[in-house]
């Protein structure tokens, strides 16, 4: 079987029987697959082997791919060949890949509070709002960027502070929530640019605003506090850690999340030392 023809039938097989965010992850990893197995000599099931993994690997280390992402794709192959009933030696039993993984890192204390008063003194400007809601939408939500700069206004509900957010990693949609002291200045933006269909609007470029402008406006924060780069997905850790601090149940920090499974919110819990302490202290065996 020709390698194109192998992948596609795993592909649509993925696209009926799961979500639009597994599919969509699947897909983009795949066209990359196909490419780089020909790119290596590799065109029908049949030439696949574990000398096979052994040089897409070395391929992939060679563009700096990170270890667990290289991992990912070798479970797809994996799967993909399970799937068109290939179970070559070798290939479908290859070893997981030891890396070592980098953890969970939040907002130091001190770099937050610098950012929330950094973003607090932003103007009443179209382009100061866009700054500010856009800083304590990620504070406050747990959002991850490619959600925050999807959110439609027509998903908001200003009485309640709650956003239905139909652009989700999982395909799924999913119901988060704002402090209601936002409300004043989220009102007035919106009035700024009513035609729009998304939220944060761009009024440099007259676009919507990218996954990219957040990234750009938080690295600029930071660079004018002097203080190190923070990345929109650390706001995502920060949020998931002060809620378990503050005592949130996990099955609702999963839902507010938007995680599958349940073992993706529980890493959060060895940050969350005094969520733990507070328990311990309310729990503790008496005697």
């Amino acid at each position: 079987m020709h390698i194109n023809e192998c992948f596609t039938e795993y592909l649509h097989y993925i696209e009926v029987t799961m979500s639009e965010g597994t599919h969509r992850f699947n897909s983009n990893h795949i066209r990359t697959i196909i490419t780089d197995l020909h790119q290596i000599g590799v065109k029908r099931t049949n030439d696949v082997s574990r000398k096979t993994l052994y040089e897409l690997y070395d391929l992939w280390k060679s563009r700096g791919v990170t270890e667990s992402t290289i991992e990912k794709r070798f479970g797809i192959i994996k799967r993909t060949l399970r799937y068109s009933g290939i179970n070559r030696h070798g290939v479908v039993d290859f070893p997981p890949i030891r890396f070592k993984r980098k953890g969970i890192k939040t907002v130091p204390r001190e770099d937050l509070i610098k950012l929330i008063r950094y973003f607090h003194e932003k103007p009443k400007t179209p382009k100061g709002t866009t700054r500010y809601l856009i800083f304590f939408m990620l504070f406050y939500t747990g959002v991850r960027v490619n959600e925050l700069v999807h959110i439609e206004i027509n998903n908001i509900d200003f009485e309640n502070g709650s956003i239905v957010l139909d652009m989700t990693k999982t395909g799924k949609s999913r119901t988060v929530f704002y402090d209601l002291s936002l409300n004043e200045r989220l009102l007035e933006y919106v009035k700024m640019e009513p035609r729009r269909k998304y939220l944060f609007w761009n009024y440099s470029t007259n676009k919507p605003y990218s996954a990219q402008n957040t990234e750009a406006l938080l690295r600029y924060a930071c660079k004018m506090l002097g203080i190190r780069r923070e990345s929109p997905h650390k706001f995502r850790h920060t949020f998931a850690t002060m809620m378990i601090d503050n005592g949130c149940p996990l099955v609702g920090l999963q839902l507010l999340l938007g995680h599958s499974r349940p073992e993706q919110t529980e890493q959060y819990l060895h940050l969350g030392n005094s969520y733990l302490k507070r328990h311990f202290d309310e729990f503790k065996p008496k005697l």
